[in-house]
Formats: C-alpha cells, structure tokens, sequence
C-alpha cells in the first residue's frame, strides 16, 4: 500500500453529493487521496492551498461555478499548470468551448459516461 505522502491528491469540485460520493470512494479506492469541495469558491481556495495533482471540476455549482473557479484558477501562477478535468451536464458544444476556454486537460458529459470512464480518464491524465 502506498504511503500517503506518495499518493497523488485529487481535488473533486462537486455540488452533486451522491457523485461526490461515488467518485470519492472509487478514486480513494484506486490509491488516490481525495479533498472535496461542494462548490467553485471552496475549490478554489483548496486548490491554491493543497495544489493537487488534478482537479475534477463540475460547472454548474451554487456559490461560484466551475468556469468562475477555473478563470480565477488559470490567473495564479501555480494554477496556470493545473490539470483539470470538467464533469459536467452542459452540451457536448458548451463544454468544448469552456475546454478551449481554459486549457483543461479533457472534459466528460456526466450523462454520457460511467464512473469506469472518469477513472480511466484520470489515470491517463496524471500519467502525463
């Protein structure tokens, strides 16, 4: 098992509590360590503070939404190297735009893709 200070910390941005839920077991599972925040502007404030190794951003969030958190994000200087990957219900449409928009490492639509999907898709991330 791997020690904690070697595991890669993932940021998970999520209003949906069930989804959070589910990711933060199946992701804690897969050897990652999770933080969570339930909406833009508590993500935003962990991401500079813990600096993960990906965040996993939902858009449409209360507070402050992902595409507020990823512009603030994308003006630090650590968070211009961020990897992150959007979990969303917007359009396939809308969200290539807020992909091209920010420089984010992939986009899922939440409806179009298994839980499977979104681990693959981290690990992929991560590798590179």
């Amino acid at each position: 098992m791997k020690e904690e200070k070697d595991k890669k910390v993932i940021l998970i941005v999520e209003d949906e509590l069930p989804l959070q839920k589910v990711l933060t077991e199946k992701l804690s599972h897969e050897g990652y360590l999770i933080i969570q925040a339930y909406n833009g502007k508590e993500g935003f404030d962990l991401a500079l503070r813990e600096k993960p190794d990906l965040i996993l951003l939902d858009i449409l969030m209360p507070v402050m939404d992902g595409g507020a958190m990823l512009e603030k994000l994308r003006a630090d200087e650590w968070g211009k190297k961020a990897k992150v990957i959007i979990i969303t219900n917007l359009a396939d449409k809308e969200a290539d735009n807020e992909t091209k928009k920010y420089d984010v490492n992939d986009f899922l639509i939440k409806s179009d893709c298994k839980i499977t999907d979104i681990v693959k898709k981290i690990n992929e991330t991560l590798k590179n």
